[in-house]
């Protein structure tokens, strides 16, 4: 009885850390942080030198700020050496709409008609911008579609509204021209001489999938 019991408790307790079982089967647990307390505080330690951003060589506008008149009522002298650099930064969205206005026009001898065509095919057509960054939060920043929509709207003050079918497309259409690319990377994968290969577990609709990478050195 004691073997059998040992028997299936090794069954029972068999994993991808101990058996040839994928992690996949693991399911989705929570993993415990091992290391040990050190007494510290949280952040950066004393000693510890931060990481400061770095100037920007080319801003958009300066400023100089110099005062004229010393309250003496003589006037300041400056060098070009003199000067503390500050810089703020900051982005601005800004959206632009373009609209085509497309005239019949009737000649006056023949009456023959001009139909002017503008260069798009659709009543409105989004430019590649709006496409770029709406595919980066989907597929880079893994936000949702209805938060990407909503972002979008947002940061354009509600002037660009995008629905969940238009933002799939882009997604879509996006995956179509990459194609050639990521067959070249799959054609590197198979000719590595060391593939590294790993799966994470992430909740979709309450089930838990798995992403499979491979990537080299």
């Amino acid at each position: 009885m004691r073997e059998e019991n040992a028997g299936l408790r090794g069954i029972i307790n068999k994993n991808s850390g101990n058996s040839s079982k994928p992690p996949s089967s693991d399911g989705h647990k929570k993993i415990h942080n091992s290391r040990a307390r050190t007494g510290k505080k949280v952040g950066g330690q004393i000693g510890h030198r931060g990481n400061q951003p770095e100037f920007h060589e080319n801003p958009t506008k300066l400023i100089e700020v110099k005062a004229k008149k010393c309250k003496s009522g003589g006037r300041y002298q400056y060098t070009e050496e003199s000067y503390t650099r500050k810089q703020h930064v900051d982005i601005e969205v800004v959206t632009n709409i373009t609209e085509y206005r497309e005239y019949t026009g009737i000649c006056e001898f023949c009456g023959g008609k001009s139909r002017n065509r503008a260069p798009l095919n659709d009543s409105i057509t989004y430019g590649n911008n709006i496409k770029s960054i709406s595919n980066m939060l989907l597929v880079e920043g893994n936000v949702s579609v209805n938060r990407t929509s909503q972002i979008m709207s947002e940061i354009t003050g509600g002037l660009v509204k995008l629905s969940e079918g238009t933002l799939c497309k882009w997604s879509r259409d996006l995956s179509k021209l990459l194609a050639p690319t990521i067959q070249k990377i799959k054609e590197k994968l198979l000719i590595a001489p060391v593939l590294h290969k790993d799966e994470t577990g992430v909740w979709v609709d309450k089930k838990l999938r798995w992403f499979h990478v491979e990537s080299v050195k």
